[in-house]
Order: structure tokens, then C-alpha cells, then sequence
């Protein structure tokens, strides 16, 4: 079984990267440090190039020098400016430094898994000649192999009140990056939630239109074909009785001012709240909560006949 370290600060890719290669029989750990390398063996390592209190690519450099041995795949949102070209700066300083290989984000589980077999498949070599020459210490290695260690904010996640008797509260998801819709998938579901998930404006609008009937929605606000806020206003206008939960990574300029423009424009277009990603499960968990809660009061009628 492969066991893979993820290193990431955003909560929403941890878990998403884990869930992926959980289903593709990988042990997965989530660290935020070197030390997870010091507490299990792993053989392979996925890192974020740009991560808090490191500047630059140090992340890169400190996991590589601290196990030389273990491929390593650099990841970022933001490190690779032309992803069209074949050498671009970012790349070649994260190869460079120690990066086996280097993904930009959002990635496919296709893209990532043909990733780590490449990384796997290049590593095997010295892996054998390794445990020829030191069978001891893998040995050792072998036996840290169950003391893997989790990541409390990403599995750890306060409880949504849900009346006991009552349906399972369905909720769509609408957002073009596949790992933010995994993620909260695996959030919700792990709380009793009935998910669907939808990656573009068109392929959720289709949803909403469906057989299926929606007791929650989360919109990302700035989507692919749709202008601006047009996402909100239009699943709004589509089903103006189901609260909406309006969320985006970079929505919100300015977080220490009361009302930012683009919070109150969501807001005024329809959204029931506003998230800024990356969010933790127990924010999301409360915003669902209440925007339920009040739906059940202002609509009490529609939420029992779904």
C-alpha cells in the first residue's frame, strides 16, 4: 500500500487529495510540517510551493533536503503563471530544488494519480537498491507504517443539528474546481447530507432543473461562462425559496472592512451568506445550519413537501 504525505495549508485540498487516493487504496497522511516526516515512513510527498512562515519556495527545499530519498510533487494555484509553457520560471526552480514533479492547481485525479505513478514508477529502482543495502532500517520503517497521523482541523467537525426522523437535507454544489467540490462533498456526507455536486454554472443549472429537489445550495461566485455574479443572480432567480450560500476565494478585497462591496452585491443578489475560501468544516457546518434554520421558518410549507 502507498503512503503519501500531503502538505497543503488550504484544508479544502487536504482532504480532497486524501479522498482521492484513499479510493485508489493509498494511506494517506495530512501534516502541516516536517514533523510528520520524523513520526512515519512514506513514499512519496505532495507538497504546496507556497506555504505560512516560508518564504518563497523554502517548502520545497526543507522537505527535499530533509528526505532526499522520498519523490516529491510541488503543487500551487499560482506558482505556474503560463501553464501553455514548457519551462516556465516557477517550474524550473521547483525541479530545481528537489520537485520530482510539479502541478498546478485545480488538477484532475486522473492528472494527479498519472503524477504519482510516474514519481513511483522512477523512485522503485533505488527503493530496491535501498532495501538491499539497508534492510534494517526499512524494517524499522515498516513497522512506524501504522502510526500515521491526521491533520484534527481537516477530521475533526462539529456536528450539524439535524432533527432526528427528519430527511436527510440535499444540498448542491456548484463550483468549476473538482477539489473544492470533493471536499465538501466529503464533509457533508460524512454529516448525514445528501450531495450532488455540479462542476460549471450549466451543469448545476441542469441539477436544479432535475427530479431531484434541493434544500441548500453552494454557489462559487465567479464561475466559467458567467459574468461577474451572474452565477448568484441566476440560481436565485431559478429557485428563490432555496437559501444559497454564495462562496469565492478572492470575493472579499478588503476582510477587515463591515460590509466589502462584493459580500453586500451577493448578498443583494440573492445569496443567504457569503464564505471566503478557504473555509473550515465547522464555519461551513454553521452557515448550513442557520440558512436551514431559516428557511424552515420563513418557508415551512416548501421544506416539508420536499
Amino acid at each position: 500500500m502507498r503512503r503519501i504525505l500531503v502538505v497543503d495549508d488550504d484544508p479544502h485540498i487536504c482532504l480532497a487529495i486524501r479522498a482521492w487516493l484513499k479510493r485508489y487504496g493509498s494511506r494517506v497522511s495530512v501534516g502541516d510540517g516536517l514533523a510528520a516526516l520524523n513520526n512515519s515512513a512514506f513514499d512519496l510527498m505532495i507538497v504546496d510551493i507556497f506555504m505560512p512562515n516560508m518564504r518563497g519556495f523554502e517548502s520545497i527545499r526543507l522537505f527535499h533536503n530533509h528526505a532526499p530519498t522520498i519523490p516529491l510533487i510541488a503543487i500551487s494555484g499560482y506558482a505556474f503563471s503560463g501553464p501553455a509553457v514548457s519551462s516556465p520560471d516557477f517550474l524550473g526552480m521547483a525541479l530545481k530544488l528537489g520537485a520530482t514533479r510539479c502541478l498546478r492547481k485545480p488538477f484532475r485525479p486522473t492528472t494527479l494519480l498519472g503524477v504519482i505513478d510516474e514519481c513511483l514508477s522512477e523512485a522503485e529502482p533505488r527503493r530496491r537498491f535501498a532495501m538491499l543495502t539497508r534492510p534494517k532500517v526499512l524494517t524499522q520503517s515498516e513497522n512506524r507504517e501504522a502510526r500515521l497521523k491526521y491533520d484534527p482541523a481537516v477530521s475533526d467537525m462539529s456536528k450539524p443539528h439535524i432533527l432526528r426522523g427528519a430527511k436527510m437535507p440535499r444540498v448542491l454544489v456548484v463550483d468549476d474546481d473538482p477539489m473544492v467540490c470533493m471536499a465538501i462533498e466529503v464533509y457533508l456526507e460524512r454529516h448525514s447530507f445528501d450531495v450532488t455536486t455540479a462542476d460549471g454554472g450549466e451543469a448545476g443549472l441542469r441539477a436544479l432543473e432535475s427530479a431531484a429537489a434541493f434544500d441548500l445550495m453552494i454557489v462559487d461566485i465567479f464561475m466559467p461562462h458567467m459574468r461577474g455574479f451572474e452565477s448568484i443572480r441566476i440560481f436565485h432567480e431559478r429557485a428563490p425559496t432555496i437559501p444559497l450560500i454564495a462562496m469565492s476565494g478572492y470575493a472579499f478585497a478588503n476582510l477587515d472592512a463591515p460590509a466589502p462591496d462584493f459580500l453586500r452585491m451577493a448578498l443583494e443578489l440573492g445569496a443567504a451568506r457569503c464564505l471566503r475560501k478557504p473555509f473550515t468544516p465547522v464555519a461551513l457546518l454553521t452557515v448550513i445550519n442557520e440558512c436551514l434554520a431559516e428557511a424552515r421558518s420563513r418557508f415551512p410549507n416548501v421544506a416539508q413537501s420536499r
